[in-house]
């Protein structure tokens, strides 16, 4: 199949900075505790114990009472993203290629549009770079099958055509798989399920072989064409 849109997760994929997520739960735990007036032990308690029967952090957020876009406004208030993310001109100027070569780019994330805004900001890469940014703010949440064929939808791109570039198989390759993408697993252990190892079309080691692994992907689909047509 010829991949025409690539969809890209944010957390672990496109955003690593591990000072990031490692600053990520005390901010978050500061806002719920003060929505739900519990103290920070609580709060971090109950996100704890929703671990067990809920996929997601920002699923585990809305069962503790608290609505997405109200819980990532104040994310996005409160979190100094250009203090703990730096930016990434690799892979700004990767994108850009990318898109270049005729490529459409989407961005799919659990985590809502403010912070996303912010996260883009600091590792200086354009809204514009992406044709679409899909977040929890627009559609529902991964694993749901909804937002990955809201997000085609909105590329115009059938599901089959577009490759999905993600590093955690239960929270989103596995339904990419499902509805026949194309898909790609960024291997590393940084977020909560990585250990969670599952089948994917490619494996990649690091986000900047993208280039290299569709210009194969692209080679390998004209010789099977090439083979059909010839009858071999």
């Amino acid at each position: 199949m010829p991949v025409k849109a690539v969809i890209f997760d944010m957390d672990g994929t496109i955003n690593t900075s591990k000072k990031y997520y490692e600053a990520y739960d005390e901010y978050a735990m500061s806002i719920l505790s003060r929505i739900l007036k519990i103290s920070n032990d609580d709060a971090a308690e109950k996100m704890k114990e929703l671990r067990k029967s809920a996929i997601g952090f920002t699923k585990r957020v809305e069962l503790m009472g608290v609505p997405r876009l109200q819980f990532y406004r104040e994310m996005a208030a409160m979190v100094p993203c250009k203090e703990l993310i730096k930016k990434d001109v690799k892979l700004a100027k990767m994108l850009k290629q990318l898109h270049a070569q005729g490529y459409k780019l989407g961005l799919l994330t659990n985590t809502g549009r403010p912070l996303v805004e912010k996260i883009l900001e600091a590792l200086g890469i354009s809204f514009e770079t992406f044709d679409v940014l899909a977040t929890s703010t627009e559609t529902e949440l991964k694993p749901s099958e909804e937002p990955y064929i809201y997000i085609a939808k909105k590329l115009g791109v059938p599901l089959q055509d577009c490759a999905y570039v993600g590093d955690r198989y239960e929270m989103e390759i596995e339904t990419a798989e499902k509805l026949d993408m194309i898909t790609i697993m960024l291997r590393h252990s940084m977020l909560e399920d990585s250990s969670k190892r599952g089948r994917s079309d490619h494996v990649i080691k690091s986000i900047y072989e993208i280039p290299s692994l569709l210009k194969k992907v692209s080679l390998q689909h004209k010789i099977s064409l090439s083979r059909t047509a010839s009858g071999g």
